[in-house]
């Protein structure tokens, strides 16, 4: 009998902004999981050092603690990024960067992934976050790359739809069900409260919309207060608003924890009032964990994860009157609670990183 010889084990770069802070971040951190636990030999090339959340595989960092890209101040970095690239050899980069500027996806795009197949990830239903301004070089961004993926159907479909291109995916965003369960017990909350976490941006999470529906909500009044979890520029706006509203008490700010699960675990429900979204980690995170989730139908992601009435409720984006009466539907029905709350965990099962990681993998064997 011959000797078999052994499978190439094939080599990822995952290139990303940093591994702390937002859900894109997040993700990438676990689609390095995920591809390391399918064999895959996996590095994170992250712009900037910061890291907050566990990985898989080796860290090169292109940039310093800063994110900072002048001419002058990064060549050097960039220079040292191709020559790592090319001493690598990757068989695959996977950019999970926001990539709205021109000229520097022009030295991306056209000099360090020159001769390697790129795979591009894209995170929101904004397109213009992920792809050029310029249509010239957005469209050479997708003649180059190899494919393109969408973390919700609407994604994908909208990228096809715009760039007249064939080579899109949808792959969903991952929850690693076990995981954030064992961390969820690692502390005790108490109190009767609904939450909302993320990075505190107004003009993407829209939490003026949440703290305007609360107060015309009968929660305030029963005692049930709205906990907003996250770091940004827009905190003290929206600390303002809560305050305007004779809300001080009522509505509490936490800072960023790499670990929100015990909170969110102990909510009453989560909400999600974003103006765009991709495929949002705090709703299928909220699931994962047994706690229902009221969300706006903004594009994309709650229509694909939400079954109204079943794991959560689904309501029109801006208007506060319904978003208002959805929190007084949820919580003070305690039939609808209890039953959504029973709901939510399966109706992510097929979001667990061992089924998500079965898709990156055939995608990629595919592709390469």
């Amino acid at each position: 009998m011959g000797v078999e010889t052994p499978k190439h084990k094939l080599k990822v770069c995952l290139v990303t902004i940093s591994l702390a802070g937002g859900g894109a971040e997040r993700s990438t951190a676990v689609l390095s999981q995920m591809l390391a636990s399918k064999g895959y030999d996996v590095t994170l090339a992250t712009v900037v050092n910061a890291v907050d959340y566990p990985f898989s595989g080796k860290h090169y960092s292109i940039g310093s603690g800063k994110n900072s890209f002048g001419i002058f101040t990064t060549m050097g970095r960039l220079l040292r990024f191709r020559e790592f690239l090319k001493k690598e050899q990757f068989d695959l980069i996977i950019d999970n960067r926001s990539r709205p500027d021109t000229i520097k996806e022009s030295i991306y795009s056209g000099f360090l992934y020159k001769g390697f197949k790129v795979l591009y990830v894209v995170r929101s239903f904004k397109l213009d976050t992920y792809f050029p301004k310029s249509a010239k070089m957005a469209g050479k961004l997708v003649k180059r790359a190899v494919g393109i993926v969408g973390v919700s159907k609407a994604i994908a479909a909208e990228v096809s739809k715009k760039y007249s291109t064939d080579k899109t995916h949808h792959i969903y965003n991952p929850v690693p069900l076990a995981d954030i369960e064992n961390q969820a017990q690692k502390a005790s909350i108490q109190g009767k409260f609904i939450m909302a976490y993320g990075r505190m941006v107004d003009s993407v999470k829209n939490y003026s919309l949440l703290i305007e529906a609360y107060s015309k909500s009968e929660l305030p009044a029963k005692g049930i207060e709205l906990h907003l979890m996250g770091d940004g520029p827009d905190r003290s706006l929206l600390e303002f608003k809560a305050d305007d509203a004779g809300l001080t008490k009522m509505v509490r700010f936490f800072p960023f924890n790499p670990n929100p699960y015990p909170q969110v675990k102990a909510a009453l429900c989560t909400v999600l009032t974003s103006h765009y979204e991709g495929f949002p980690r705090a709703v299928i995170e909220s699931l994962a964990l047994g706690t229902p989730v009221v969300s706006v139908d903004c594009q994309s992601g709650p229509a694909e994860i939400i079954q109204n009435g079943i794991n959560g409720l689904l309501v029109p984006n801006y208007d506060v009157t319904a978003l208002a009466q959805a929190l007084n539907n949820l919580i003070f029905d305690q039939a609808l609670l209890d039953s959504t709350s029973a709901n939510a965990r399966a109706s992510v099962a097929h979001l667990d990183t061992a089924v998500i990681a079965e898709k990156w993998d055939a995608l990629i064997q595919k592709l390469v």
